[in-house]
């Protein structure tokens, strides 16, 4: 016992004072176990880096992942078996809350094999919760720092029919932090074109006034779609598809929640109709 304070004591000296201040405060409050399986990992823009692993003798873990100022974190999760019961909860912040919850992944996540998650800023924190039974190594964790990149966009497209290219948001298919927000611009000329955006694995509706979207809003010529429905990977893909009649100038926006990604096609033709269409499989 008095080794093992011991051995708090100089891990304490060691990290930076706000962890530290930090997980005193886990203490006040009864949460033990951090001490028992705790792991700060500085991350260089460099390359990725490979993480300790938990002590699968505890029931839970935590990792502090910091990259330098301006960057963002990128953590690399890989389930090494194909049945478990563990839990890896991935926060977009340094002290672990449900305003700054990314993604929560269960069970070896048998249908995603390797999991990307995103931070927006240089601090990251993972906590492991092991299942009902006890695996060595379940998964493997790794990180890379990146510089900060923006979501934004201006498209000029030109006046051809058919697909012109595809739109991805930063680090696709990564999870995405709370409140991350993307704009596009597509000028299309001349004005007698239309416009079809193709979104794979999602389905839209008209929000209501006072609908929260709780799962991703969409704002397209200042109108506005939840995303009520979203399948990152099953068995048959939905591809939601938009079709309008810009006057020269379509300005598109997404508020991305928790556990999502954009992949979206774009095709310009003739025509001046505003529907959706919905397909079974990727186009």
């Amino acid at each position: 016992s008095r080794l093992r304070y011991s051995l708090t004591a100089v891990l304490f000296s060691l990290l930076p004072k706000t962890i530290t201040s930090i997980l005193s405060w886990f203490t006040l409050t009864s949460c033990e176990f951090i001490l028992d399986c705790y792991r700060y990992q500085r991350v260089a823009p460099s390359g990725p880096v490979s993480l300790r692993g938990p002590d699968t003798q505890r029931s839970s873990c935590m990792w502090h992942l910091q990259a330098a100022p301006g960057s963002q974190l990128e953590l690399h999760i890989e389930w090494l078996l194909p049945e478990c019961r563990d839990r890896l909860v991935v926060y977009d912040s340094l002290t672990p809350s449900d305003d700054h919850l990314i993604t929560s992944v269960y069970g070896c996540s048998r249908h995603e094999h390797v999991v990307r998650v995103l931070s927006s800023g240089e601090w990251m924190t993972v906590i492991w919760k092991q299942g009902l039974y006890n695996y060595k190594d379940p998964f493997s964790l790794s990180a890379q720092a990146w510089d900060h990149q923006e979501c934004n966009a201006t498209v000029h497209l030109n006046a051809l029919p058919g697909v012109q290219g595809t739109l991805k948001t930063p680090f696709f298919p990564s999870y995405y932090p709370p409140n991350t927000n993307c704009s596009w611009s597509f000028i299309v000329s001349p004005s007698s074109m239309g416009l079809s955006l193709e979104f794979e694995g999602y389905e839209l509706s008209r929000a209501s006034y006072n609908q929260a979207c709780t799962q991703g809003q969409w704002i397209i010529q200042n109108r506005r779609y939840s995303r009520h429905r979203f399948n990152r990977l099953t068995l048959f893909n939905l591809t939601e598809r938009v079709d309008f009649s810009p006057e020269s100038l379509l300005t598109a926006s997404i508020t991305l929640r928790n556990a999502q990604n954009l992949n979206s096609a774009i095709k310009t033709g003739d025509g001046n109709s505003w529907n959706f269409e919905k397909t079974l499989k990727y186009r």
